[in-house]
């Protein structure tokens, strides 16, 4: 019977133990005996002066034996043996077995013997193709092997023309279940090491070359950017400080208790990676991640961070513009129009932070860390992040894009204009024209003597052809044209 709640028995290693209902007992009117398949009751043991013995000899679910002797706590060499499952129909064999030896070497005498089986053993009937046999083993089907092996393992079986049937057993009815547990019962036996081996054969297919997640990293990674994976598992801390949406999906049995809820957002994650590095003297880096965040559904996200010294240029620190820079690249891989505009994240600094749209639809944010904020959790310099939701990137099928063979010409470009001029829409002006291969912004700077409400933007424009060398002249050209045209759009004048 099974235990019941609360139901205690002291086992043959002296120890007391409570029950519950996952536990199957051997009892009889007085209570417990034995906890079956596991351990014996200490009041029922045998000693020197015991004269009647209750020999019993048992099959038990080996599931049910392995989960009483789980929540007991206690793996005994009877719970080892009855979880591995033994022989039904070797119960019998084994009772007498030990009556015999009793009887002989003990001189007791055998006054009763019960019998209960109510459900006998039917042997399972497994069919094995030829077909299948060939196709897992890679050789031909060969019947005098095969039924000799069989033979020898004591499994029944009769040939067929098209296979092999099989009556698996009582003794192996606990790991031949499937056509395929009798292939590598006949495979283990002849020796894997003695099969054919050939060189397989793959049809040639069309290769995509990089997923969207593979573009983003060959973005990151050649902008010196490193990449992290952390756990989906946070607490609500960090949420409260940046004033986050905080996580709703919680974990019912977590690995940590403070870390018991499903991240929305990625942003976390990075910070916390920041704040330990910060705490090891490692004050500067550049990590993204690309991870699922989690709130009604999932959801690929990317995020970045970036604070201190450039790994690629030592002696730069990261400024705005490289952030500002690589979000136009990253969002240009999916979109010709890419729309900034200001934002009021109570986590950025008010004036250095940026959402970004794509066909009037949200796709992520960039800016600089609140200094208050960045102060609170003692990072040293500066840090710009930014998010992403990847799910509202269009996978396009791609187009061929052949590299010029002929030599870039670099010009630096510093214009004065409104201090409420969005350096991202001259970016983009300026990424749009022809002859424009690449478009860096490497220097902002106010000063009174450029006017009042202005500041200067240093661009670095990198012009090349696809049919021949630009010319200084021409290139004097295009320059031309294009700050003419900003001119007219931005209201700006060449510095």
């Amino acid at each position: 019977r099974d235990a019941k709640e609360g139901e205690r028995i002291k086992t043959l290693t002296g120890v007391e133990r409570e029950l519950s209902p996952v536990n199957l007992l051997i009892a009889d009117k007085g209570g417990p005996i034995a906890v079956a398949g596991v351990v014996g009751g200490a009041h029922s043991a045998v000693q020197q002066n015991t004269k009647r013995v209750l020999l019993e000899s048992a099959y038990f679910n080996p599931y049910r034996i392995r989960r009483s002797a789980k929540a007991l706590a206690s793996q005994t060499e009877s719970s080892y043996r009855f979880e591995r499952s033994v022989d039904i129909q070797g119960v019998k064999k084994a009772q007498d077995l030990a009556i015999d030896l009793i009887l002989r070497l003990a001189g007791g005498e055998l006054r009763a013997i019960k019998d209960i089986y109510p459900k006998p053993y039917e042997p399972k009937r497994i069919f094995l193709s030829l077909e299948k046999y060939r196709r897992y083993a890679g050789e031909d089907f060969d019947r005098e092997f095969i039924s000799k092996t069989l033979t020898a393992l004591e499994i029944p079986h009769k040939l067929l023309r098209c296979g092999l049937e099989v009556d698996v057993p009582s003794h192996r009815s606990f790991d031949i279940s499937r056509d395929v547990d009798i292939v590598e019962e006949l495979l283990r036996v002849k020796g894997y090491q003695n099969l054919p081996s050939e060189v397989l054969s793959l049809p040639s297919r069309p290769f995509r070359f990089l997923t969207l997640e593979d573009r983003i990293r060959e973005l990151f990674k050649a902008r010196g950017f490193n990449e992290v994976i952390t756990f989906s598992f946070e607490g609500k801390e960090l949420y409260q400080k940046l004033s986050l949406q905080e996580p709703n999906l919680q974990i019912v049995n977590p690995l940590v208790k403070s870390e018991r809820f499903l991240r929305n957002s990625l942003l976390p994650s990075l910070l916390r990676v920041c704040i330990e590095n910060n705490k090891r003297h490692n004050y500067s880096m550049a990590i993204f991640e690309v991870g699922k965040v989690f709130d009604e559904g999932e959801r690929n996200h990317l995020a970045f961070l970036m604070t201190g010294y450039k790994s690629l240029y030592p002696e730069e620190e990261y400024s705005p513009y490289d952030g500002l820079s690589l979000v136009l690249d990253l969002l240009r891989l999916y979109a010709e129009r890419v729309e900034g505009e200001s934002s009021r994240l109570e986590f950025l600094h008010p004036n250095i932070q940026r959402v970004f749209k794509v066909e009037g639809k949200r796709v992520g944010f960039f800016g600089m860390l609140h200094p208050k904020l960045q102060k609170e959790l003692e990072i040293k310099h500066r840090v710009f992040v930014g998010e992403f939701d990847l799910e509202c990137f269009k996978e396009g099928v791609g187009s061929y894009k052949p590299i010029s063979t002929y030599p870039p010409v670099v010009r630096d470009i510093t214009l004065v204009v409104d201090k409420g001029v969005d350096v991202d829409k001259l970016i983009n002006h300026i990424r749009g024209k022809d002859m424009v291969e690449e478009v860096k912004v490497f220097s902002v700077y106010t000063d009174s003597k450029l006017g009042e409400g202005k500041k200067s933007v240093s661009f670095r424009v990198v012009f090349r052809s696809m049919n021949s060398t630009l010319s200084d002249a021409e290139v004097n050209e295009l320059v031309e044209g294009l700050v003419k045209e900003l001119e007219g759009l931005f209201s700006a004048r060449l510095r």
